[in-house]
């Protein structure tokens, strides 16, 4: 039995006139960075809804910013690792 507690960066690229994913890092054992992730997020999020910044393009919307729930899923992950190893 393993648990991975993993972290990849993926920002968009354009390629012509389409968007692209591309990885450009992968990091492990790299669960102090899952709370950080959620605070980007949000504060898209908070913009997308306060402000109309984010209206010059047709690919920022609200439906595009999934939500972001790092914190409690890594925390389950390290619950059920203990719970399965009887620790």
């Amino acid at each position: 039995m393993h648990l991975g507690l993993l972290r990849s960066g993926h920002p968009l690229r354009t390629a012509g006139n389409r968007l692209l994913l591309k990885q450009i890092l992968f990091n492990a054992i790299s669960s102090s960075f899952d709370l950080l992730s959620e605070r980007p997020a949000d504060m898209h999020r908070h913009i997308i809804a306060s402000t109309s910044y984010l209206s010059t393009s047709s690919y920022l919307i609200a439906d595009n910013f999934p939500e972001n729930i790092a914190t409690s899923v890594l925390a389950e992950g390290l619950a059920k690792a203990h719970d399965a190893y009887g620790v």
